[in-house]
Formats: structure tokens, C-alpha cells, sequence
């Protein structure tokens, strides 16, 4: 796991054991969302070749609620799935929890 501190907030990245990134967690230090969600984690799978296979992100108000991983029992913003044939990727699908979309 590494971790980043910076004025605008906060990185931390943990990886897999062939170095590919399998969460991403962010705190934003000044937040403009008007929900107040600025912390947000990304989940990413990969497949048994190193094709990433699935993104997730979480949003919330308190990075805290990321130190476990309960959150993952809990619907993400955003879902996107990936399919390859071969070494092209083929097709994507996205789900998403009812509310605005925002950039990642």
C-alpha cells in the first residue's frame, strides 16, 4: 500500500502481487459536490492474463468509511465491466446507482 499527501488531498493505492493497481481511495481536502461526497474508492479486478476486467467507485463523505471493506457490500456509482477476445477488448458495459454523473 502506498499513500500520498498532497495540499489538494489524499491518495492511497494498493496493488496486486503482479503490480497491477486494485484500489485507489482518494480524499479531497476541498470539496465543491454539494452532496459532500468527496472521497471516493476505486476497486479495480484484473483476469488471469492482466486484462482489467471490472471498475468500481464508491463515493462518500468520509474516507473513513473505505478503511474496511464493508463498502464493497454496498452498490457502487459506477460499474464498469470489460470483456477481451484475445488481445483486443470487445465490449464494455457500464452500471451506474441512480443519482448525477460525475467525472472519476
Amino acid at each position: 500500500r502506498n499513500s500520498l499527501h498532497v495540499a489538494v488531498g489524499e491518495l492511497q493505492a494498493s496493488y496486486d502481487d503482479a503490480g497491477n493497481m486494485t484500489r485507489l481511495v482518494t480524499r479531497r481536502l476541498q470539496c465543491a459536490d454539494p452532496d459532500g461526497q468527496c472521497s471516493q474508492a476505486f476497486v479495480y479486478e484484473w483476469d488471469e492474463v492482466g486484462n482489467l476486467a471490472r471498475a468500481r467507485r464508491w463515493d462518500r463523505r468520509d474516507v473513513a468509511d473505505f478503511a474496511t471493506d464493508a463498502f464493497l457490500a454496498t452498490a457502487p456509482a459506477v460499474d464498469l465491466r470489460y470483456a477481451y477476445s484475445g488481445s483486443s477488448r470487445v465490449d464494455a458495459s457500464c452500471g451506474a446507482a441512480p443519482r448525477r454523473t460525475r467525472s472519476a
